[in-house]
């Protein structure tokens, strides 16, 4: 699994696409989830929609530490179980899941994922709020609009809630992209695979 480089961070950050140009560029694996994300069937119930999304993710780490003993290079990875933590406690303040939903998923999780499956090594996508709402904006008007992004105080303490998983967690390796240029971050990127590949 150390082999494993997640990427992580809210919606409309650019993830998937610096994904798709890094491992062009080095080219180095990318790692096709078992289920689309973005296919999610319990969309408009917040519950089942993170159980749901839960089991999708721990089905992707066993795939993946699977995959890890069979390849030897690194493998990129889009969103991980980290993202579907920040997105279920800021559900939880918000007030979408209840005390006793949250408590159930807590659960859940704790049971599914150990040091063994957990991911190990974080590109962390953290640019300035404008502009992370900008590019929501533009994707809106591109016709991209997805599950309840246009809740802006959503966005807002969604940010809060990924710095304080990944400001606070000294088991993993996290590489924070602060930079809104692509060539800034292609190269963080690969000074990051760099230290761990």
């Amino acid at each position: 699994m150390n082999k494993s480089i997640f990427f992580s961070g809210t919606h409309g950050v650019g993830k998937t696409t610096t994904i798709r140009n890094v491992a062009k560029e080095l080219d180095i694996l990318i790692f096709n989830a078992v289920s689309d994300d973005h296919r999610n069937p319990c969309e408009k119930d917040v519950f089942n929609r993170q159980a749901w999304r839960l089991g999708k993710y721990f089905s992707d780490a066993v795939h993946l530490k699977d995959l890890g003993m069979r390849f030897d290079g690194p493998i990129l990875v889009d969103r991980c179980v980290y993202d579907w933590l920040a997105y279920t406690r800021t559900f939880q303040k918000l007030g979408w899941l209840s005390k006793e939903e949250f408590k159930k998923l807590e659960d859940y999780h704790n049971a599914l994922f150990d040091q063994t499956i957990s991911p190990k090594n974080i590109i962390w996508f953290d640019p300035p709020y404008e502009w992370s709402k900008e590019r929501i904006l533009i994707r809106w008007n591109e016709e991209k609009k997805k599950w309840n992004e246009g809740d802006f105080e959503y966005l807002k303490l969604l940010r809060e809630i990924y710095a304080d998983i990944y400001g606070n967690n000294p088991d993993i390796n996290v590489l924070r992209l602060k930079s809104t240029e692509i060539d800034v971050r292609a190269n963080e990127i690969k000074d990051f695979l760099k230290r761990i590949i």
